[in-house]
């Protein structure tokens, strides 16, 4: 799903919480900027209403995410997370657990 600071990718999860990776290549800026967008992800990440299936996220940040302010990527993070739920859970509910290869 691609939004305006970030895009995101989600599957259903298998453990019972939310799992999150982040990913800030070259082109968000240089060594400080691509931290500054992994900890302001991470944060919006850590604040946001938990609630419905598990989730495992990947995040690709985007250039405007280092001079957005964290009150609109945690709406932005906040709308993606509700869309991605309504979208997997359709599929989530049918999805059956894989079996144990270890028998």
């Amino acid at each position: 799903m691609e939004g305006r600071l970030f895009d995101v990718a989600a599957t259903t999860g298998e453990r019972p919480f939310d799992r999150l990776g982040i990913t800030a290549s070259r082109r968000v800026g240089g060594a400080v900027q691509r931290n500054r967008a992994k900890r302001l992800l991470r944060d919006a990440f850590r604040r946001r209403d938990r609630g419905g299936s598990p989730l495992d996220l990947v995040v690709l940040a985007k250039p405007a995410l280092v001079d957005s302010s964290q009150r609109e990527l945690d709406r932005e993070l906040a709308r993606s997370l509700e869309r991605l739920r309504s979208r997997l859970g359709a599929r989530g509910a049918s999805r059956q657990p894989r079996p144990d290869p270890a028998g």
